[in-house]
């Protein structure tokens, strides 16, 4: 399967800042957001997860594209598409490709301002998302050492597990990553520099590309054990040797073909 040929559905959750000032310009104020004493960030000290959700999403669509994937937007710049029409659109871009994953970007928060760190999340129990999450989180820990990163590990992967409509309702494996709490004053300070932003993304981007990569989750099924051996163990050669015709093995219809077109020469 061609990069050209793996599809991520890219998704920023909540809405934007429409022109103007002032906190009422959030299209999703007064929720999901938060107002901090001290510190600026999206302005007079108002974090709006939205707008942090888009600025990381959009560093991702980049380096995604950048490794030759497609790479399809399900959300807006400045509306908050709604659950349902981020879904509809999402099983809809599926078809466009050979495999398709879905990643939704977010922030978190909590009425405790104590509450600090990284999670992702997959629906519950055992499937291809599972994979993709540790993937992902793998990485995001290796990018952010010292930070709290709250996994669970009682089933045996580091990923949380939950309902969200987002990646329940995506007919492809999905995660959502929160990225930090916006309601800590230290959390949002990481949240709104930049650089950390591009870490982040690159910590998923990076990991996406290992799963495309092992062939996890792009639906590879190898025909002969020296298909799967090209696949997943490049380092071992594999060589072409003479062999009779009466041992020609049968793989495809055109194999069978080729071995009547010999056995009646």
């Amino acid at each position: 399967m061609k990069p050209n040929e793996f599809l991520i559905c890219l998704d920023a959750g909540h809405g934007g800042l429409r022109p103007g000032v002032g906190a009422d310009k959030y299209t999703t104020y007064p929720s999901k957001c938060f107002h901090h004493r001290q510190g600026n960030f999206h302005g007079y000290g108002w974090f709006f997860e939205g707008v942090f959700n888009r600025s990381l999403a959009n560093y991702l669509y980049n380096y995604l594209l950048d490794y030759g994937f497609q790479v399809k937007k399900i959300y807006e710049d400045i509306n908050d598409t709604t659950l349902n029409k981020r879904c509809q659109l999402a099983n809809s871009y599926k078809t466009l490709a050979q495999s398709s994953i879905l990643v939704s970007i977010h922030g978190n928060a909590a009425e405790s301002t104590k509450a600090r760190g990284w999670e992702i999340f997959t629906t519950p129990g055992e499937t291809k998302s599972d994979k993709l999450a540790t993937f992902i989180g793998n990485e995001v820990i290796k990018a952010t050492p010292g930070w709290v990163h709250r996994t669970d590990r009682t089933d045996g992967d580091l990923d949380r597990e939950a309902n969200f409509q987002i990646i329940k309702n995506t007919a492809m494996p999905a995660v959502l990553s929160e990225n930090g709490f916006f309601t800590n004053y230290q959390d949002a300070l990481l949240m709104i520099d930049k650089e950390w932003q591009e870490s982040i993304a690159k910590a998923h981007a990076k990991e996406v590309l290992q799963a495309y990569e092992l062939a996890e989750l792009d639906g590879f099924v190898g025909t002969d054990t020296g298909a799967c051996v090209e696949k997943y163990f490049p380092e071992i050669k594999a060589v072409a040797v003479e062999a009779e015709v009466a041992n020609l093995k049968i793989t495809y219809a055109e194999d069978l073909k080729v071995a009547q077109a010999l056995l009646t020469s």
